[in-house]
């Protein structure tokens, strides 16, 4: 893989990450068609990128995407079944804890306050708060 091939796919994992997180605020597993990419290819293209912040001297920056793609990734890897992922594992799990949080309102509402913290917190790494707040 290139790393020209490697910066595409690192933009698109940016751009997924606002998805990823929210799925992760709400305690839900994320199937693995919802991913921009194959995780094999992207967990190349991110080693890659965070080499190249090595390169430049940015250790924070490599430190930083690689814990994040352990975080996200890791499902991909763990929960395998023969080989590939499976969608329909992760959309019954996702019924499963939305049933469960349907049942329990304390947790509901936890959640829901992690998942409104979570798009407050992207707007504010975008700065277009002046934007929302009009």
């Amino acid at each position: 893989m290139t790393i020209e091939e490697a910066k595409i796919i690192h933009d698109s994992w940016i751009n997924y990450m606002e998805i990823a997180s929210k799925f992760a605020a709400l305690m839900l597993p994320v199937p693995e068609s919802f991913l921009p990419y194959p995780a094999d290819t992207i967990e190349k293209a991110l080693t890659i990128i965070a080499k190249e912040f090595l390169n430049r001297g940015d250790k924070e920056a490599s430190e930083k995407l690689l814990d994040n793609m352990s975080f996200f990734l890791l499902p991909f890897f763990t929960d395998k079944k023969d080989g590939v992922s499976s969608d329909e594992h992760a959309i019954t799990m996702m019924k499963k804890m939305l049933d469960m949080m349907e049942g329990n309102p304390d947790l509901k509402k936890s959640l829901l306050k992690k998942l409104k913290e979570c798009q407050e917190s992207w707007i504010k790494s975008r700065s277009i708060s002046s934007i929302t707040n009009e």
